[in-house]
């Protein structure tokens, strides 16, 4: 049971630093989402933690999902969820959107249905999930809506702000019984980090020499260690259709594009003698490149099983601590296979979240290059038009 908001005569912490009057308004107060900024308020509004039966579920879920309409949902969605957020045409809005079109723009085409009925049914039973549902789609508006871009970004940080000590709390304690509702929310904060990057981040794309790994890297690790580490749980969930295995033999001349990739083995076999040292970095870059290249060539297998939107989140999840060691000390072979993932995910149709990172990505790689080494990168720099 929620207790009532309770109001703080100190304000916000970010009020405080500005030295500006907070309306202390909850759950996060009017100049934080005026600027985008993560209230201190939010960590003491109360969230409702409720439960549904399965009859009760699917039944919320074919009314909300039903052709109705924002407007007529909004009445129905306020009920359901009377203390989750402001419950006003937004939020019913931003809803509206998810179950028409956000699901198609992050979800795959095998198997829709995980991601237009089944997710919506998830998060209906966990309030966070439904949060992190919502931000993501109230970016996916943010995205195609520039006429209303502030009002729908601010909306999904306040949505944002909501999800994550909740997740945060249930990710410590993963169960058979909880794993997929984890995953569920993992699978929307990896778009959600994407499409939010700012310009301004470019700089930070890559994992730096403090040993801070880029907040991108390291949501598309996590859920890969969500999914490899609870395989068999998932197995048996709404994901399961989704779910395909990807360590097999793969023939690397699939990949049209190979020949290309071949032409950077000569920096991994130097024709000088070089210490053990940087033998052993070599090594690990030509695992990094091998994997780079077998990821490459899934989309072209004889199984299709992974498509290039899924290849591009694949290879950072895959990657070894020690070449995540290596792009910190600014390795020139790290950094130069990194150039050459961005091609990968440059080559991804149509995926809003993937727009203009992987230029902002490829622009950080020539920035910690010596031009001596830039003439590596000539084929990525074609493929951007960015040379």
């Amino acid at each position: 049971m929620s207790r009532p908001y309770q109001k703080t005569r100190r304000g916000c912490s970010q009020c405080k630093a500005r030295k500006v009057k907070c309306d202390v308004r909850m759950p996060s107060c009017t100049n934080c989402t005026r600027r985008s900024k993560q209230c201190s308020l939010v960590s003491i509004t109360p969230v409702r933690i409720f439960s549904r039966s399965k009859s009760k579920i699917e039944m919320t879920t074919a009314v909300l999902l039903s052709p109705r309409g924002p407007s007529a949902n909004l009445r129905y969605f306020a009920r359901l969820f009377p203390n989750m957020a402001s419950n006003d045409v937004l939020d019913d809005e931003i809803f509206h959107h998810y179950t028409t079109s956000t699901y198609a723009a992050i979800g795959t085409n095998k198997a829709l249905d995980v991601w237009s009925v089944k997710i919506p049914q998830l998060a209906l039973e966990h309030p966070f999930l439904m949060h992190g549902l919502l931000a993501v789609a109230a970016i996916h508006l943010a995205d195609i809506n520039p006429q209303r871009h502030y009002l729908f970004v601010t909306r999904a940080l306040r949505h944002k702000c909501f999800a994550l000590p909740l997740f945060r709390q249930l990710i410590s304690e993963i169960t058979e019984q909880n794993c997929h509702v984890i995953f569920t929310f993992s699978s929307f904060v990896i778009p959600y980090a994407l499409a939010s990057l700012d310009s301004s981040e470019s700089e930070n794309l890559i994992p730096s020499a403090s040993g801070r790994t880029p907040n991108w890297m390291s949501l598309i690790r996590g859920a890969h260690g969500l999914l490899y580490n609870n395989w068999g749980w998932l197995l048996n969930g709404p994901f399961a259709p989704l779910l395909e295995r990807t360590k097999f033999p793969i023939d690397f001349a699939n990949n049209p594009d190979d020949g290309y990739l071949t032409a950077l083995l000569p920096v991994f076999s130097p024709p000088d003698p070089i210490s053990s040292d940087d033998q052993t970095a070599l090594n690990i870059c030509r695992g990094a490149f091998d994997e780079l290249r077998r990821i490459y060539a899934l989309p072209y297998s004889p199984c299709k099983t992974v498509d290039k939107k899924a290849a591009a989140t694949i290879w950072p999840g895959t990657i070894s601590p020690a070449y995540i060691q290596l792009l910190r000390e600014r390795r020139p072979e790290a950094i130069i296979i990194l150039a050459y993932y961005c091609v990968l995910v440059h080559q991804v149709p149509n995926c809003w979240y993937f727009r203009g990172f992987s230029e902002k990505l490829l622009s950080a790689t020539c920035q910690c290059l010596s031009p001596g080494w830039r003439t590596w990168i000539d084929w990525p720099l074609e493929q951007l038009n960015m040379k």
